[in-house]
């Protein structure tokens, strides 16, 4: 279709269209690449979060690890209930025990510290951190995130961008249009 209508076409129509698609081709693959760059700095941001989040749970732990106060690091982690991103988080003992867990009535399994390990990938983000009390390690805590937010997000920008994209193609081939003779 495109082959037909460029055939018997004015070169100038055809210099249009050839510089209105690479423009656009342009943009395109800037585009694509900014936003990759995005979803790799916001992984990024989201573990250096995690892992300053972890460090404040820990340190508002330190008290139930030290007394061994199961109630406690449960309430510890109820702070966690308006991080929508969060889902999963536990504290541990300096022996490996699992001590309390975000939303534990909702779950049948339990959590083994040896089978923890920080990853991240495309989906979540994981980290395990201990918790220091006066230089030694009392215990440990492990974050679990969606990165669904952050991929809404990256959505939304890309569906504007492709959005401003096609809009800005048809203006510019309208404009050459009317601004060169045929």
């Amino acid at each position: 279709m495109i082959g037909r209508f460029l055939q018997n076409a004015p070169l100038a129509r055809k210099v249009r269209v050839l510089i209105v698609v690479s423009a656009s081709l342009a943009l395109l693959s800037a585009s694509v690449g900014v936003s990759v760059g995005h979803a790799y700095q916001a992984r990024a941001d989201l573990r250096s979060s995690l892992v300053t989040l972890a460090d404040v749970i820990g340190k508002n732990s330190a008290g139930a690890l030290t007394f061994d106060d199961k109630d406690q690091a449960a309430r510890v982690l109820t702070t966690l209930g308006n991080q929508v991103h969060i889902e999963d988080a536990a504290v541990f003992g300096i022996d490996g025990a699992q001590m309390a867990r975000m939303d534990d009535s909702k779950r049948a399994d339990t959590l083994m510290l040896d089978n923890l390990s920080p990853t991240s990938n495309w989906q979540r983000v994981e980290v395990v951190e201990p918790v220091m009390f006066a230089g030694e390690s009392i215990g440990t805590i492990y974050l679990r995130s969606s990165l669904d937010p952050v991929f809404e997000s990256l959505y939304r920008s890309a569906s504007g961008t492709a959005m401003a994209l096609a809009i800005g193609a048809v203006i510019a081939i309208l404009l050459a249009s009317l601004l060169t003779p045929a």
